[in-house]
């Protein structure tokens, strides 16, 4: 299964916790051993604005550690519109 998570706007406000609870209910059930739905998990795309202007919200800290204690798999490339200074 390929996941994606991004700072949707839903996230804004979350605590770590409450952010973790949202990813298991969204796909990290998949993880869980022994069901017939068991399955591997790559998130092959997360990410928020670049300039780190939601930083604050703890969105970012939180799905890397919530990646690290899962032991999930993941791609990051740094391809993002806002890149361009719009001369």
């Amino acid at each position: 299964y390929s996941a994606h998570d991004y700072l949707w706007p839903m996230y804004n406000g979350f605590t770590k916790e409450q952010h973790h609870a949202q990813l298991r209910e969204r796909w990290g059930y998949l993880l869980e051993e022994g069901h017939a739905y068991t399955g591997p998990v790559w998130v092959s795309e997360f990410g928020e604005w670049h300039d780190g202007r939601n930083y604050k919200h703890g969105w970012w800290p939180s799905i890397l550690a919530y990646l690290e204690t899962e032991d999930l798999d993941f791609a990051y490339w740094r391809l993002d519109g806002t890149e361009s200074r719009g001369t």
